[in-house]
């Protein structure tokens, strides 16, 4: 068995536990997110989602927002410098594809709150790693780039299974997950 189809097996033996309650709130995550970039870009959804992005490292979302909040009125302040760099960049004009690292938690995190109905973009951070391995003890995995794609290329096939969109997915598992955590 390969590690993607383990990460499968684990993803949707998951899911079956998530209540439905859980699960819509993980449908309605990405959405809410691409309503919040739009605000944060001041009409533009991409430079939105791409200071989110930037900014989401090693950030709570509440965090993550008034960062990106306060990026969008112009003071960069709050994280590391890469972080706000980047995220003055996005600000300035330039595209956040060419700005984020590409196939990053962040590249593929601002992809999914700027397409949030897109199916080939999975933001796998620790809990969607958590989810993926079933390794709930890992505080902090060194995710890799090989692993990355096969936990993000499992999202993808265990969201088409359940039929769901794999954002809507990973938001949800991560709710729960995340949920039974703290």
């Amino acid at each position: 068995m390969s590690n993607v189809d383990l990460y499968v097996d684990n993803l949707l033996s998951l899911w079956e536990q998530v209540p439905e309650s859980v699960r819509e709130e993980g449908r309605q995550w990405y959405p809410n997110a691409h309503k919040l970039a739009r605000e944060i870009g001041h009409g533009d959804v991409y430079m939105g989602a791409g200071v989110l992005a930037a900014l989401s490292p090693q950030k709570a979302w509440d965090l993550n927002i008034k960062l990106a909040k306060l990026a969008s009125d112009g003071v960069f302040s709050g994280h590391v410098g890469d972080a706000l760099r980047k995220a003055k960049r996005i600000m300035d004009g330039e595209n956040p594809s060419d700005v984020l690292p590409t196939g990053a938690k962040t590249w593929h995190f601002y992809h999914n709150i700027a397409l949030p109905l897109a199916e080939c973009w999975v933001t796998v951070d620790r809990w969607a790693w958590r989810a993926a391995t079933d390794d709930m003890d890992n505080g902090n995995p060194v995710i890799n780039k090989t692993t990355y794609r096969e936990v993000g290329t499992a999202y993808i096939v265990a969201a088409r299974e359940v039929s769901e969109i794999p954002c809507d997915l990973q938001a949800g598992l991560w709710g729960y997950v995340r949920g039974s955590m703290v």
